[in-house]
Parts: C-alpha cells; sequence; structure tokens
C-alpha cells in the first residue's frame, strides 16, 4: 500500500529492502532533507504513487538496482540550484507529463554497466529514454545520462535537451542533438558515428560547447566522406581519440557563423581531418 511521508523542519528519509529484492509503491514524500529510497545490491521494484519533494539544496536518489523504476506520472521535485535528482535501474519509464521532473542537476543511468541505451523516439537500447521522457526533465543546469565506465551501446536519435548534457557508454550513434546554447559532452568508449552518414547536422547547439571524447582502444570519431560528425555550433568544440591506429577524426563545420576549434586529439598513425563544409574558417583557440 502506499501512504505519505513528511519531514516538517529537518531529518533525512531512508527507505531500503535490507539486502533482499524488494518492491516499492510509494506514496506522497516531502522531506526537509535528502530522499534515498532503494538498494543497488539486490534489484527492486520502484513505483511512485505519490509526488517526491525533497529539502532545499539537498539531494534526491531513487535506486532500484537492476530492477525496475516507474514514474507513474509523479512529480520528483528537487529545491534550489545546488539540488540533485538521481535515478538508477535497469529498465526505467519516466511517463510523458512534461516538466514533472525539476533539479538542478540530474543523472539518470542504469545500474548494469554493458546495458545498451536508447535516447530518442525508436533508437534501439535496453535502458530507453523517448522524446516525451526526456522531455519529463526540466530546470536543469546539468544532465548526465549513464556513468563512467559504462560499455553499452548508445543510440541517439533525434533530442533535445534543455540544459548541459553528459553522456557516457561504448560506441556511440547519432542522428541530431539539438541545445540552445547549451553544451554536450559525449563519453565514448568506442566510436563515434553518424547514424545515417548523411550531411545533416549531428549536433545543433547555437553557441554550446562541443566534447566528444572518444577514449578507448577502438575509438574514433566519425568516418570518411558523408560519415563525418556534422557539427552546427558557434561554442568550442574539443575533440579526442586517443588509439594510436584507430584513433581517427573525421568532422564537418555546417553554419554560416564562426567556427571556434578547441583542442584536438588523435592517434599518431591515424587521419584527422576538420573540414568547413560553409560559411566561415575555422579558428583554432
Amino acid at each position: 500500500s502506499s501512504g505519505s511521508i513528511t519531514t516538517a523542519t529537518s531529518g533525512n528519509i531512508i527507505i531500503d529492502s535490507t539486502g533482499t529484492p524488494g518492491a516499492f509503491s510509494l506514496g506522497t514524500i516531502t522531506s526537509a532533507g535528502t530522499v534515498n529510497i532503494g538498494l543497488a545490491t539486490a534489484p527492486s521494484s520502484i513505483t511512485l504513487n505519490g509526488t517526491i519533494t525533497g529539502g532545499v539544496q539537498d539531494n534526491i536518489t531513487l535506486d532500484a538496482g537492476t530492477g525496475s523504476l516507474d514514474t507513474n506520472e509523479q512529480s520528483i521535485t528537487g529545491i534550489g540550484a545546488s539540488s540533485s535528482i538521481t535515478l538508477i535501474a535497469d529498465t526505467i519509464d519516466l511517463g510523458t507529463t512534461a516538466d514533472k521532473i525539476s533539479a538542478g542537476t540530474i543523472v539518470i543511468k542504469p545500474q548494469t554497466t554493458s546495458r545498451t541505451v536508447g535516447i530518442g523516439d525508436s533508437a534501439t537500447g535496453d535502458f530507453n529514454l523517448t522524446v516525451a521522457e526526456i522531455g519529463t526533465l526540466t530546470g536543469y543546469a546539468g544532465l548526465t545520462i549513464g556513468a563512467s565506465g559504462n560499455t553499452g551501446a548508445v543510440d541517439i536519435n533525434n533530442i533535445t535537451f534543455e540544459g548541459d548534457t553528459t553522456i557516457y557508454g561504448g560506441a556511440m550513434a547519432l542522428e541530431t542533438i539539438t541545445t540552445v546554447d547549451k553544451s554536450v559532452t559525449l563519453n565514448a568508449r568506442g566510436g563515434v558515428t553518424d547514424a545515417t552518414a548523411d550531411t545533416n547536422d549531428n549536433f545543433t547547439l547555437g553557441s554550446g560547447i562541443l566534447t566528444i571524447a572518444a577514449t578507448t582502444s577502438s575509438g574514433y570519431i566519425g568516418t570518411s566522406g558523408t560519415g563525418a560528425i556534422d557539427i552546427n555550433t558557434t561554442g568550442q568544440v574539443n575533440l579526442s581519440a586517443t588509439d594510436q591506429f584507430t584513433g581517427a577524426i573525421y568532422v564537418n563545420f555546417n553554419g554560416a557563423t564562426a567556427k571556434n576549434l578547441g583542442t584536438v586529439t588523435t592517434g599518431t598513425s591515424t587521419t584527422c581531418s576538420i573540414s568547413s563544409v560553409s560559411g566561415s574558417n575555422i579558428t583554432q583557440s
């Protein structure tokens, strides 16, 4: 059954399943401090049947481990720019109600590091986030999907992020990521490819900073010809593919405005091809 829990002026709320698998059906929770629900060491099922509100500048964590998390269209609210929400589960359903999950920073990740991730409608992944699910997130200065050490492939279809966004995973295939002057960072343990191998923008970021790091022995950024990663931003672009033999970089700058290239690191025995398709020259800073 689902009831309500409130701490009036101080105190944290911690609920776990004492080391064994558990099912949590949660009513309304209002805390003056942190909220920590679940247990990473045992698979859990977490379903919300009421809203969750954390204390001012405090943290909310819902951790289903290798189990499932269903927000059931309920709101989760962190109060203040330093507040955070962390959602952990191998299967997740954020719902479709826009702007109902809000905090200064939001982290969403599978417990199993090899879990494949799909971001955007029709994206392929066992841990899947649709356009509507990303649209449930609001108010964040920073969004992180995945975590350092994740190795599962990431498939990114057309998606728009409200704030600065970092994505971790294995090999990454992408169509288009859009922001309004916000930064995007991809940390890939494998190649980063244009899923459709065309000349349409893979990144449309306004003045947002773009950082792509392909750090493992199989890492590279784009391929030759139409397989190059197509970038449209006036913000700085930083690229790193460090393997000596596979760390090639193929990038095209689209758009008629200024192109700002930052740090570039590539394999010593590979190709680095960075082109301006139209408009102004590339300036490195």
